[in-house]
């Protein structure tokens, strides 16, 4: 993103590789766009920086801004201007309206279910009829891939008994499975008794 920002031009662009450089930018009274991620506001003190013509630019705001680290975001920089980004809005949870209550709402949830709360619309529909997007197609793998029902049970005893074998040499060898193939060899084993079969 940095290097985006340079390219076209942008002046006074501060990354904020740290907590401490990020409190630092806003104790300072810094003027111009810090780049941060939401992990670098934990902790971050009450009141920071009070100033009312900060705007706070949030990607992915469905999630991260609803809990402890959002809540030191918006506590630090109290009087700010949020605008959230996300495919995903998130309505309703246990713990409130979260992406809605955050950032607002333009117009009521009516009782067909339209007028979700956004500032501004603009659906996957839209984006493939201006070019933007192409289509999405979804596909099943084909049948052939899949295992048939009255073979199942024959290949699940062969990969437990070729885990096990796996298993008890990496034992003898004094290791264990993960620490030699890693965290997918089970999948992997899977795969490969799917293929040789």
């Amino acid at each position: 993103m940095l290097k985006n920002l340079a390219a076209l031009g942008m002046e006074n662009v501060e990354h904020a590789h740290s907590i401490a450089r990020l409190n630092q930018l806003f104790r300072s009274d810094y003027r111009g766009l810090i780049v941060s991620t939401i992990h670098k506001f934990r902790d971050m003190p009450a009141d920071l920086n009070p100033r009312c013509n900060i705007y706070v630019l949030v990607d992915e705001a469905h999630r991260t801004t609803g809990g402890d680290l959002g809540n030191y975001l918006m506590a630090a920089l109290p009087n700010a201007t949020y605008f959230g980004f996300t495919g995903t809005p998130i309505h309703r949870t246990a713990y409130g309206q979260v992406t809605f209550k955050t950032f607002g709402v333009d117009d009521a949830v009516g009782t067909d279910g339209t007028g979700q709360g956004y500032l501004h619309k603009y659906s996957i529909r839209e984006s493939i009829e201006d070019g933007t997007t192409l289509p999405l197609f979804y596909n099943l793998a084909p049948n052939e891939l899949r295992i048939p029902a009255e073979q199942k049970a024959e290949y699940n005893t062969k990969v437990i008994n070729l885990v096990k074998s796996i298993e008890k040499a990496a034992e003898d060898a004094g290791r264990s499975l993960f620490s030699i193939f890693g965290s997918s060899a089970i999948l992997a084993l899977h795969l490969v008794l799917l293929f040789t079969a």
